[in-house]
């Protein structure tokens, strides 16, 4: 299994909004690493789908286990109940916060530019996920 590339990202902090109940609120975030490269089926250039959060999950164990690193996730006996063990050094999917802090790129803005011109929507009618991309949509 190929290892992803990991950037590490600074320390910061970031107002988090929930639109639908009208709330902000502002988390303090720790440096974390995180994937580089989404990952994609080889063959279409596409994200990689469909994959459940448990097969996401079990993905970023088994990554942490060809590394001999301590995996974040454990699943007890039903297999729908999950621990996260934060202090594991091994892959795990990041928090709403940390996800949402890389996406912005370093801006305070919840979107560095017109949805239109960085993201695939609904309005495009364009059938699956699109290849993944770098630049602005073609």
């Amino acid at each position: 299994m190929n290892q992803p590339s990991m950037a590490t990202l600074s320390s910061g902090k970031i107002t988090l909004r929930d639109a639908r109940r009208g709330t902000t609120r502002d988390v303090e975030l720790e440096p974390f690493e995180m994937a580089v490269h989404p990952l994609h089926d080889r063959s279409t250039g596409r994200p990689l789908t469909p994959l459940t959060w448990f097969e996401t999950i079990n993905l970023c164990n088994e990554l942490s286990n060809a590394e001999e690193l301590q995996p974040a996730y454990t699943r007890a006996g039903d297999g729908r109940s999950v621990t996260w063990n934060t202090s594991a050094d091994g892959y795990r999917l990041p928090t709403e916060a940390e996800w949402e802090y890389a996406c912005r790129a370093g801006t305070t803005s919840p979107a560095y530019g017109p949805l239109e011109d960085i993201a695939w929507t609904g309005l495009d009618h364009l059938e699956g996920p699109q290849p993944v991309v770098r630049s602005e949509n073609p």
